[in-house]
């Protein structure tokens, strides 16, 4: 999925997706940030099928920390 310089994702049509919620997760005994991002141009778009199957809106979620260790794993 494309994002902005910034980071958030971008739909196939090139809309920005917008801020849904903040989690943090301590199973693991150590705190996962993940960030919930959902899609407001959903309904009518022609290229759906091609973002997902879901019934709703189209989401994303993207961990900051586990961003950092896929960008350094992709250096090598």
């Amino acid at each position: 999925m494309k994002r902005t310089k910034e980071g958030v994702p971008i739909c196939v049509k090139g809309y920005d997706f917008k801020v849904e919620k903040v989690t943090v997760d301590m199973k693991t005994g150590v705190p996962r940030t993940a960030i919930h991002y959902r899609n407001q141009h959903y309904e009518g778009c022609p290229l759906r099928s091609w973002c997902t199957t879901s019934k709703k809106r189209r989401s994303a979620r993207i961990s900051p920390q586990l961003e950092k260790y896929r960008i350094k794993w992709m250096r090598f």
